[in-house]
């Protein structure tokens, strides 16, 4: 999460609380006043003799109920955009699409890129369990576009592959605007090939 959306959250907790707060005074409020009402209907003579202040009690400005707040999304998934009236704060900033590499010639070694070398880290049986959180957030923003559902069927789409060869295919041709020197793609890569070797 970013720093806004973490303010934003405690921003809207504190409001939360402070509308518990006052629903519990006006329930408290409430059952004076019903308890009273009860005592009067039953003894008309003793509640005329007997009067309950009430100036103890503060309704306070009756304003409409805020919207509800969206719920943090652990996982990520696609997310209707808020109108913009509906959201206060300005829009951000657009993330810069990754550079383009080109593609390999034949007279090319592919063995340039790092991620064909290095050792990947222990075998995992889904991709996913070797990405951390705020890779997966990088890889959804910068590699994906920011859609959720895309990285989550690249996913599904390079577990089922047997070998790490058909996975560079399958990903040379589905997405070939990626910059295979970046770092955020040799961390995608290891990712996958934790999985594939």
């Amino acid at each position: 999460m970013n720093k806004d959306t973490t303010r934003l959250l405690q921003q809207l907790r504190g409001e939360i609380n402070a509308l518990r707060e006052r629903i519990a005074t006006l329930e408290t409020g409430l059952d004076e006043l019903q308890s009273h009402l009860e005592t009067e209907a039953s003894a008309p003579e003793a509640a005329e003799a007997e009067a309950v202040d009430l100036s103890a009690v503060s309704l306070g400005p009756i304003e409409p109920e805020p919207a509800p707040a969206p719920e943090p999304v652990v996982e990520p998934e696609p997310v209707a955009e808020p109108e913009p009236e509906d959201f206060p704060f300005p829009e951000p900033t657009p993330i810069a699409e990754p550079e383009t590499a080109p593609k390999p010639s034949v007279m090319e070694s592919t063995d340039r890129y790092a991620w064909r070398k290095d050792m990947p880290g222990l075998a995992v049986r889904d991709i996913r369990s070797a990405i951390a959180l705020n890779d997966r957030v990088l890889f959804i923003n910068l590699l994906f576009q920011q859609d959720a559902v895309r990285f989550q069927n690249a996913l599904n789409d390079l577990n089922a592959f047997e070998t790490f060869p058909q996975a560079e295919d399958y990903l040379r041709t589905n997405y070939p605007q990626w910059n295979y020197d970046s770092e955020v793609v040799y961390r995608f890569m290891m990712a996958v090939r934790r999985k594939l070797r």
